[in-house]
């Protein structure tokens, strides 16, 4: 399984961020839509303790499903936690 590291940062606009990225060479791969479907407990506990559990689809610009990722976030679940 792949590691993702994810940043996110504030900008100001997104016009000046792409033309700085262009400047040092870089190239738009494509562009998708990110629709983030978040699960917890009715009691909202995983949320209560800072931990998420999400189903990230991704979809071309177009509208063509591309791929789904499932997510934890938090700590991670002990041995036989489940």
């Amino acid at each position: 399984m792949g590691l993702e590291v994810e940043a996110k940062l504030k900008v100001d606009t997104h016009h000046s961020l792409r033309e700085r990225l262009i400047a040092l060479g870089a190239l738009c791969a494509s562009r998708v839509l990110e629709t983030n479907h978040i699960f917890d407990n009715a009691d909202r506990s995983l949320l209560a303790g800072d931990r998420g559990l999400r189903v990230r689809e991704y979809r071309t610009v177009v509208g063509q499903a591309s791929s789904s990722t499932l997510t934890q976030s938090g700590l991670r679940p002990q041995p036989n936690s489940f």
